[in-house]
């Protein structure tokens, strides 16, 4: 008689031991190649095909206006699909002459965009792309950022994305830049603590890496 497997995190262990990633980078491709089909495939998975086209600019509709001592806050939002409003913070500096570099800090997990704001508050959410496991994994999925400059910051202590495969997928992650001709493009940032930002860590890195001297 077998024994019934009680544990989720076993099974999924499993699961991918025996999945076979079918777009994963390999050094024997050429980089282009593989970065265009990569790129259409996550497109499929993610249904951007239902979407259309060319979509007319959405309406913004401003919420508040903030003066701080450093910068302008902007509260604002937009329809990004019908019946569903994306909330913004566009926060524009008051030192240093315009126009200014622009960031796009995407949040969807956790905290983060409360704690990019320094205003802390805490929830869940949890996020899959459907079938993903059988074409690639996150090293390749990061893979598509080349050439553009990629920061990844990670705590070792972090106990849901344990440093140890942070660290491998980042290897993962070097090769492509690699290949790719951009080693220097891509960075790891370690914070001695959890899973959380590690920004005095971080920005010193982001300040060297974008020339932008996003700080002093």
């Amino acid at each position: 008689m077998s024994i019934s497997n009680h544990n989720p995190e076993q099974l999924h262990k499993e699961i991918y031991a025996k999945t076979p990633r079918k777009l994963a980078f390999s050094q024997n491709a050429g980089y282009e190649p593989w970065r265009a089909e990569l790129k259409d495939k996550l497109a499929e998975l993610l249904g951007m095909s239902r979407f259309p086209d060319t979509a007319a600019v959405p309406e913004v509709i401003v919420i508040s206006l903030e003066e701080h001592p450093d910068f302008k806050e902007i509260r604002f939002e937009f329809e990004s699909e019908p019946g569903y409003f994306a909330p913004c913070h566009l926060l524009i500096p008051k030192k240093g002459k315009a126009p200014y570099p622009a960031v796009v800090c995407l949040q969807g997990h956790n905290s983060g965009m409360h704690l990019s704001l320094e205003r802390f508050k805490y929830e869940e959410d949890s996020h899959y792309i459907p079938h993903m496991l059988e074409w690639f994994e996150m090293q390749d999925l990061a893979g598509l950022i080349a050439p553009r400059k990629l920061l990844v910051v990670a705590g070792r202590e972090d106990d849901i994305f344990p440093i140890k495969d942070t660290e491998s997928c980042f290897g993962g992650i070097a090769g492509i830049y690699a290949k790719a001709g951009y080693e220097e493009n891509c960075r790891l940032v370690i914070g001695e603590g959890e899973h959380r930002f590690y920004p005095d860590e971080a920005w010193p890195v982001f300040t060297e890496m974008s020339g932008w001297g996003v700080r002093g």
